[in-house]
């Protein structure tokens, strides 16, 4: 017993380790964007001053403007969708932490029923269906 529970202690180790550095990724990648954006922007401002200077004109500086303005809008919409995974990523880490406590019990509780069972079938057959509420979050703790 002592040793399934060093595993899975040592499991949650390994998946927060691997968590952190996940994290780690996607806020890099998310400054590595915030410059990019920040340079974007410089040069847009260099464009409209080599327009001002007369170097050159109005329909190159609205050419360089667009494609900064178009790199720009793509650039956000990277870092948006890199927030959205890191909010799912912690979403699914505080699913699978409440579920944590739960893994070496023998019985079944009021409690339990009600943090991982969605539903309960039964049919005239007597077979029983169950859905869960955390079923991919379940299946990948114990996986």
């Amino acid at each position: 017993m002592a040793q399934f529970a060093r595993k899975a202690k040592q499991k949650k180790q390994r998946k927060a380790d691997k968590d952190r550095r996940y994290n780690q990724q996607i806020e890099q990648k998310i400054l590595v964007h915030k410059n990019a954006i920040q340079m974007r922007q410089q040069e847009k401002m260099a464009a409209f001053e080599d327009m001002v200077s007369g170097l050159c004109d109005e329909s190159e500086y609205q050419r360089r403007s667009r494609q900064c303005d178009e790199y720009i809008r793509c650039l956000e919409q990277k870092i948006r969708e890199l927030q959205k995974q890191k909010r799912q990523m912690e979403k699914e880490k505080s699913q699978i932490d409440s579920i944590l406590p739960y893994t070496n019990l023998r019985t079944l509780s009021r409690e339990l029923v009600d943090l991982l069972i969605q539903h309960i079938y039964i049919y005239s057959d007597a077979s029983i269906e169950i859905v869960w509420k955390f079923q991919d979050e379940y299946k990948r703790l114990f996986a």
